[in-house]
């Protein structure tokens, strides 16, 4: 239930800022909650956070009521004038809850019994649950816990240990993966569009072999550089074909384009990009493919290597890599999550028996082209069973 509620109000939006906020855990629960609640939300347009209101009220409430305005002299009425704020409001069973982009005092968040309106009989008391959307996507992004939720957005300051130390406990694992995430963007956004881009110009024969390859029923574009050997080309694009029947290549999206082309100025001999959904492979060394494949996986997945399941196996090798004499940004590189997570499925391609042209012809030329998987190629049991149990 966290997942889906946490991928339904967060994880389609890609926060602005470069880095999570610092969680602070000597500070109060639902400060904690709103700080990560405005970070998520920093990348999102004023329509879009308005359309968290209504998930988030069914979310609070576990409804799945619309919304509706209140009788103009209801209690919920009263209550948002008081406040001096935009609210938003839901009414199932004898309840109203109420959630606005801005704070509300503290005193008016959580549940309470407002006894706010007159009738003949008397003083009549309506229960109004009120939150701030920052907090209540913080909570929700951290849990689904009813009881740690409550008291988050109660914003009490007072809050039993126990819920603390639960709160915080489960904050402390949304950071780190906030932070995983954070890494994978900024290697995103390293890959300059250039090398995506058609060439001007291409010679018919190449131009008339991508359209009619077996990559172009499986990818939405395929462009093959003049320089590439069209025998070859033909031969890779056949055994491409059965690797990916045979399930030796990871499943990606169709709506993927791969271009075979020099990748030079990335220094690299594969490309992918998350953003424009697009794979690079220098035609020279065709064997990046498996490993570009896997970062598009990872990415189609929801960056399975940012998830806690992977996080066994890349906090392992990022403690390995910090061991070695790397430079600073050798070390940022090969500590990115989503590249920690290609090269351990190549190495769980090898070790499987699944080497091709798509990958390095073993385990040991792997390990002497890139120093990075010596450590890695260390953990394969754990590596094994993780991509084992995604069935790849």
């Amino acid at each position: 239930m966290e997942d889906e509620r946490i991928d339904t109000l967060v994880l389609p939006i890609e926060p602005k800022a470069a880095q999570p906020p610092r969680l602070d855990r000597n500070g109060s629960v639902w400060a904690a909650a709103a700080k990560l609640g405005r970070y998520l939300m920093s990348g999102m347009t004023q329509e879009e956070r308005e359309g968290l209101a209504l998930p988030l009220l069914r979310a609070i409430s576990r409804t799945a009521g619309e919304e509706c305005e209140p009788p103009a002299a209801s209690v919920a009425s009263v209550f948002t004038r008081r406040t001096k704020s935009h609210a938003y409001f839901l009414h199932a069973g004898e309840a109203w809850y109420v959630a606005s982009m801005s704070a509300f005092p503290a005193s008016h968040c959580g549940t309470h019994v407002w006894l706010w309106s007159h009738e003949r009989n008397g003083r009549r008391g309506e229960a109004v649950t009120a939150f701030d959307i920052p907090t209540a996507i913080g909570a929700l992004a951290v849990t689904d816990e009813s009881d740690v939720v409550d008291r988050v957005l109660s914003r009490n300051k007072y809050v039993a240990a126990p819920i603390r130390e639960r709160f915080f406990s489960l904050a402390a694992e949304r950071w780190i993966v906030e932070e995983n995430l954070a890494a994978n963007r900024r290697y995103a956004s390293a890959h300059s569009a250039g090398v995506f881009e058609d060439k001007l110009s291409c010679d018919e024969a190449h131009r008339g072999a991508a359209a009619s390859s077996l990559f172009a029923r499986r990818f939405a574009h395929v462009e093959i550089d003049d320089s590439v050997d069209l025998g070859q080309f033909a031969r890779l694009d056949r055994e491409a074909a059965e690797l990916a029947d045979r399930g030796w290549l990871p499943a990606i999206g169709s709506d993927n384009s791969i271009r075979f082309r020099l990748c030079g100025r990335h220094r690299a001999i594969g490309v992918y990009s998350p953003s424009l959904k697009a794979i690079a492979i220098d035609p020279r060394a065709p064997r990046s493919g498996a490993h570009e494949m896997a970062h598009a996986y990872d990415f189609e997945h929801g960056q399975l290597s940012a998830k806690p399941g992977f996080r066994p196996i890349l906090d392992r090798q990022r403690a390995a890599l910090s061991g070695m004499d790397l430079t600073d940004s050798r070390l940022t590189y090969w500590s990115t999550p989503t590249e920690v997570f290609a090269r351990a499925y190549e190495l769980h391609l090898l070790s499987t028996g699944r080497a091709s042209s798509m990958t390095s012809a073993d385990m040991n030329a792997l390990r002497a082209a890139d120093p990075s998987t010596v450590p890695l190629s260390g953990d394969m049991n754990a590596i094994n069973g993780y991509f084992g149990g995604l069935g790849l």
